[in-house]
C-alpha cells in the first residue's frame, strides 16, 4: 500500500534480509531463470526530452473518427539507476493547454513494467497498466471503464529509435480481438529544449491563498535535504523499541508545483530504507493525493492518502491493513522554518480516536551544489590508460582519497579463483572468467564496477557500488548480485593506504557472525588484483575465499 503497509511491509523485508545477505549466501543461491529476460533497461530509450505530435480519438469505441491534434513537449527523467522513471507531458491543442504525468516502475521478480498515469485538469490516478518488451516493442494493458463498459486497454511502443519513437493507446470492447486507437504520439528528440521540473527552492507560495486553492502547498519541500529518521520496529504492539536511520530526501516539482515526486534513501543499524512519494493536487477537490513506492513493491500502493494543509501543516489519511486489522494512517508534514522541516507517520486501530507515531523524518535543507570534481581538468584523469592517481600528491586537499579508485575506471578481463566451500576447511578451488567496466558517477565521489561472471553453472552479473565519504576519508563499498536484486549487502567501509586498499564489514553467514575483509592491491599496474577473506574469530585469522585477478583492455 502507501504511507503505511507498502513502507513498512518493505522494512520489515529488509530486516528480515540482512542476516541472509548476498555475498555470505552465495553458495547456496538458486539458478537464475534463464527463461525470463531482464528488461530494467527497456525503456532506457525513453530518457530525455521530445518534441511530440499526438492525435487524441474524442469518442473511442463508437465508430466516429472525430479527433482533435496537440503538439508539445515530452520530458522523461530517471530514478532509481532506470528502473523506474518519470514522464511529463505538455501540450497545447484546440481546447487549450494539457499536462500529464506517467510513472513507471520496474518489476524484477516478475520481469514486468507498471505505468501509471494522472492528468493535471482530473486530479485522479488512472487504473496501472502493466506488461513487457518483446522484440524491441512494448506492450503494457489494464482493464477499465468506458461509458459504463468494462474494456481493455492497451499502451504500444514500437518503433524504437535513438532520436524518434512512436506511442499509441487502443480500447478493445471485445475482450483483445480488435483493437480502437484513441491516443497516438510521434516523438523527435528535442536535442536543445530545457528540461522542465527541475529541483528548485522558487516559491510561488505567496500566491496560493486565492480561493484557498492549495496547488503550491508544497513549495516549501522543493530541493534536497538532508533527513534524520527515527521510526518504530513493531509498530501497535506496545512496544517502544525505535531504530534510527540517517539520509538524504529530494523533492522534484512537476506541473510547476501542482505535483512533485520525492526521493527518499536512508540507513542505519537496523538496515536500508528507499521509496518514492508521488504527491498531486486535484484541483476539483482542493486536496492533495499522496502514494508511495519501493523498488520491492514496484508499484504504487492501490488507494492514495488524501489530505489538505491547513495553518501550514498537510495532514493525509487513508485505510490499511496491518496484520490482519484495519487501520487508518495518518501523514503529516509541515515546514519549520526555509531550511527546516518535519513529518510524521502515525496508525489507529480505534477510529482516529487516538494515534500513535511510529515513524518520524527531519529534514535540513542541504544547499545547492558547488561545481562538482568532474569539472577538473583532463589532466588529473590519468586513470583511464592505467595509471592510478595518487590524491596524496597534492592535486586536491591532503588526506583527500576521492581519486583512490580511478585506476578502476575502464574495461577489464578477469580472472576469478572461489573457493567451492566457505569456512569449512575445504581447499577446492573454483575457476572462471569473467568482465568488469568501471565507471564515475556522483561527480567523481563514486562510482560503480558492472560485471559478468562466468560460472561454470551459468553466468550472472553483479555491481560494486562505491561511494567516497569526504568528511570521514572513507570508502563504502556495496555488492549487488543481479540474481537477487532485492538484497545489497551490508557495506565494507576503510580506505587506502601505502597502494593497498583494505575494507570491512560485519556479515552473517549460515547464522553466525563473521568479519569480512576486501583487500585490493597491485593498483598502479594494469594487473591489479582484489581478494576477499572471512574471519570467525575478530580478525585474529583469516580465510581467503575469492580472488579476482584483473587485466585491462585495451
Amino acid at each position: 500500500m502507501k504511507t503505511g503497509t507498502c513502507i513498512l511491509t518493505f522494512v520489515v523485508l529488509v530486516l528480515s534480509s540482512l542476516p541472509q545477505s548476498a555475498r555470505a549466501q552465495e553458495a547456496t543461491q538458486p539458478k537464475p531463470n534463464v527463461s525470463s529476460r531482464e528488461g530494467q533497461h527497456d525503456f532506457d530509450f525513453n530518457f530525455g526530452v521530445w518534441k511530440t505530435h499526438i492525435k487524441r480519438v474524442l469518442e473511442p469505441l463508437s465508430g466516429s473518427n472525430k479527433s482533435i491534434e496537440l503538439n508539445g513537449l515530452v520530458t522523461t527523467h530517471k530514478i532509481w539507476d532506470g528502473r523506474a522513471q518519470w514522464e511529463e507531458i505538455e501540450a497545447d491543442g484546440p481546447n487549450g493547454h494539457w499536462q500529464g504525468m506517467t510513472l513507471f516502475l520496474y518489476n524484477p521478480q516478475a520481469h514486468q513494467w507498471n505505468q501509471s498515469f494522472i492528468n493535471s485538469k482530473i486530479g485522479e490516478l488512472s487504473p496501472p497498466l502493466v506488461g513487457e518488451f518483446k522484440d524491441g516493442r512494448g506492450e503494457l494493458f489494464s482493464q477499465e471503464t468506458l461509458n459504463g463498459r468494462s474494456i481493455l486497454v492497451r499502451a504500444v511502443w514500437s518503433n524504437i529509435e535513438p532520436n524518434s519513437h512512436h506511442f499509441e493507446e487502443s480500447y478493445s470492447d471485445d475482450g483483445g480481438k480488435t483493437w480502437a486507437p484513441a491516443f497516438i504520439a510521434e516523438l523527435a528528440r528535442e536535442k536543445s529544449a530545457p528540461v522542465a521540473s527541475t529541483p528548485t527552492t522558487n516559491s510561488d507560495a505567496n500566491q496560493t491563498d486565492k480561493a484557498r486553492d492549495g496547488a503550491h502547498d508544497f513549495d516549501f519541500d522543493f530541493g534536497t535535504w538532508k533527513t534524520h529518521s527515527s521510526r518504530m520496529l513493531h509498530p501497535l504492539t506496545g512496544s517502544k523499541d525505535w531504530a534510527e536511520m540517517d539520509g538524504v530526501t529530494v523533492v522534484k516539482k512537476v506541473w510547476d508545483g501542482r505535483a512533485n515526486l520525492a526521493e527518499y534513501k536512508a540507513e542505519g543499524p537496523a538496515g536500508q530504507v528507499e521509496l518514492m512519494a508521488l504527491r498531486w493536487y486535484n484541483p476539483r477537490t482542493h486536496q492533495w493525493n499522496i502514494d508511495f513506492a519501493t523498488p520491492k513493491s514496484s508499484a504504487l500502493g492501490n488507494t492514495p492518502g488524501v489530505g489538505e494543509f491547513k495553518n501550514g501543516r498537510g495532514d493525509f489519511y487513508d485505510q490499511e491493513s496491518i496484520n490482519g486489522k484495519t487501520i487508518l494512517v495518518r501523514f503529516s508534514i509541515w515546514g519549520l522554518t526555509p531550511d527546516r522541516a518535519q513529518s510524521e507517520q502515525a496508525f489507529s486501530d480505534d477510529g482516529g480516536k487516538t494515534w500513535e507515531t511510529n515513524w518520524v523524518n527531519k529534514y535540513t535543507r542541504i544547499p545547492s551544489d558547488p561545481p562538482t570534481s568532474s569539472q577538473r581538468p583532463s589532466s588529473q584523469e590519468k586513470s583511464e590508460v592505467g595509471e592510478v592517481h595518487d590524491s596524496r600528491g597534492g592535486t586536491v586537499s591532503a588526506g583527500d582519497s576521492r581519486h583512490d579508485f580511478d585506476f578502476f575506471m575502464g574495461n577489464w578481463r578477469v580472472h576469478h579463483r572461489r573457493l567451492k566451500e566457505r569456512l569449512a576447511n575445504n581447499h577446492e578451488w573454483v575457476e572462471f572468467e569473467g568482465t568488469c567496466t568501471g565507471q564515475k558517477i556522483l561527480g567523481g565521489l563514486g562510482n560503480i564496477g558492472d560485471c559478468v561472471l562466468d560460472l561454470p553453472g551459468g553466468a550472472y552479473r553483479g555491481v560494486a557500488l562505491r561511494a567516497y565519504d569526504p568528511e570521514k576519508k572513507q570508502w563504502s563499498i556495496w555488492w549487488l548480485d543481479g540474481r537477487s536484486p532485492g538484497q545489497v549487502d551490508v557495506p565494507a567501509v576503510g580506505r587506502f593506504e601505502n597502494g593497498v586498499g583494505t575494507f570491512y564489514a560485519d556479515d552473517i553467514l549460515k547464522g553466525k557472525p563473521i568479519r569480512v575483509r576486501y583487500l585490493w592491491t597491485r593498483v598502479t599496474s594494469n594487473t591489479p588484483h582484489w581478494e576477499q577473506a572471512f574471519s570467525v574469530d575478530a580478525g585474529e585469522t583469516w580465510e581467503t575465499n575469492w580472488t579476482w585477478d584483473f587485466t585491462k583492455v585495451p
